[in-house]
């Protein structure tokens, strides 16, 4: 789990939000991955997969430089091979 509590936009701290949207409080969030590690009884590879943001939640990162959204659902996949 990766998550971040509610948080003021920039320096002066303004809970008002502006009309640009640059000012005010982002709202905290929180989102949830799962990762997967195989590894055989025969040595020299592995397999791996990973799910982020499992509920695809949608957030906000950061708004000083306008309207910064965080990372959609991904799933990464892959083996390792070490020799």
């Amino acid at each position: 789990m990766q998550s971040i509590s509610e948080q003021f936009s920039h320096f002066a701290n303004t809970e008002a939000a502006a009309a640009t949207g640059q000012t005010g409080i982002i709202a905290g969030w929180a989102i949830w991955s799962l990762t997967l590690n195989w590894i055989p009884p025969e040595r020299g590879w592995s397999a791996f997969a990973a799910l982020k943001n499992t509920g695809e939640r949608d957030f906000v990162l950061d708004r000083t430089r306008g309207i910064l959204t965080g990372s959609p659902r991904q799933f990464v996949a892959g083996l390792r091979y070490a020799f």
